[in-house]
């Protein structure tokens, strides 16, 4: 290789007086157009309505980590009604209250109005002829029996009522009368059956429950408050009779039965919202019209809660880069693994051959995206993890290995 010659002192002076002239030019025509930029950009800010500029997002994942600072929480998670400690009556009343009880009352009433109006010709010895309008008392002291059957398996209702001393709970018949009883569940109504609009948002699915829905929905956001760590998965409400959209799902423990998606408290398990499940008439929101169903889903449901520094936990049916990009947006940070064959995500991850134990990983943003081998390949996607490795002593992690 050819050795580079030493310049002279004279000759290094001259390039550094003829850089520093040339420098001087461009430095001058590059500050006008800069302040020029600066200043129509600052116009257009101003015009619309003030808002904050958004944060600018990488298109593409690179190799080399970026800068990712954790987003504060400041939300106030806690109980928001006061309830007296261990006291589950208060609790259970602080969501089925006076007001569910009584609207269960008068829509009850309506409903037995209604039924006996159009069939005049009913037998004499019909026991609808019995009917009085029922209470809220009643009907919390109906719901307390429910709740008690719940606890007390018996195969029929009428086995609550019997008197033979092998089966015999006396409580039943001292609260209510049996025929009674009967009577009020065939009442039993939560709307207005000739108030269904066709046309509305309402799906005829869920229009019979769909007071009691938006009661308990109402209830679950004000009575409390999420901690910083949340998560939205599927769960199924047992159901094993004739259903159209009940559904099989066998990781879960009912397997059979309606499904909700739910936000829920991570370390407590609390239900602060949900959304029920109704195949093609499913009502997945209002907020985000133009997005995939998967990321709808995770929007809507965690839509009053972000830009408060909420850390949702998700499963790869949820996940694509694109959710995480709106969310970090948002003040809110993901963490969840995903598939590889989400649209945005990195060929150089894909493609990556891995050894067992090995692992690669990719940046964008505030996204880490980790791909590690197992048994098969696990990919996770961070937005404030990093790709540290950590001892831990599990004996179920000992188990698997």
């Amino acid at each position: 290789m050819a050795k580079r010659s030493r310049l002279s002192d004279l000759e290094i002076e001259k390039l550094l007086l003829e850089s520093d002239d040339n420098f001087n030019d461009s430095s001058e025509s590059f500050q006008d157009t800069d302040v020029e930029a600066s200043e129509s950009d600052f116009d257009s800010e101003t015009s619309d309505d003030e808002t904050l500029p958004q944060q600018t997002v990488p298109s593409e994942f690179v190799r080399a980590s970026s800068v990712r600072i954790q987003y504060l929480f400041s939300g106030n998670s806690g109980t928001v009604v006061p309830l007296k400690q261990n006291d589950v009556i208060s609790c259970f009343m602080c969501f089925v209250d006076d007001a569910l009880c009584t609207m269960i009352a008068e829509q009850t009433n309506l409903y037995a109005e209604q039924l006996i109006a159009s069939h005049p010709n009913l037998p004499a010895h019909s026991r609808v002829h019995s009917w009085q309008n029922t209470t809220c008392d009643e009907v919390k002291t109906l719901i307390g029996m429910l709740v008690l059957q719940g606890n007390l398996h018996k195969p029929d209702h009428q086995m609550y009522f019997s008197k033979r001393e092998s089966v015999d709970t006396p409580f039943f018949r001292k609260v209510m009368n049996e025929k009674w009883l009967h009577l009020l569940l065939k009442f039993l109504h939560f709307a207005d059956n000739t108030s269904y609009d066709p046309l509305g948002t309402i799906s005829r699915k869920l229009f019979k429950i769909h007071p009691i829905m938006e009661h308990l929905q109402s209830k679950f956001r004000s009575v409390y408050m999420p901690e910083r760590n949340i998560t939205i998965d599927e769960s199924l409400l047992l159901w094993r009779g004739w259903l159209g959209w009940k559904q099989y799902i066998p990781s879960k423990h009912s397997r059979f039965g309606i499904k909700l998606y739910e936000l829920c408290e991570s370390s407590s398990g609390y239900v602060w919202d949900f959304n029920v499940y109704t195949v093609k008439d499913t009502n997945y929101g209002i907020h985000y019209p133009d997005e995939k169903i998967t990321s709808c889903i995770v929007l809507e449901l965690a839509h009053d809660l972000l830009g408060k520094g909420h850390c949702i936990y998700l499963d790869n049916w949820y996940t694509s880069t694109d959710l995480v990009d709106k969310l970090t947006s948002n003040n809110t940070e993901v963490v969840s693994t995903m598939w590889q064959d989400r649209k945005g995500f990195p060929d150089f991850i894909r493609k990556e051959k891995l050894k067992k134990w090995e692992y690669t990983t990719g940046y964008k943003g505030k996204q880490m995206l980790m791909k590690w081998k197992d048994k098969r390949d696990v990919v996770l996607v961070s937005t404030f993890h990093d790709d540290t490795f950590v001892n831990v002593n599990s004996k179920f992690l000992s188990f698997l290995l």
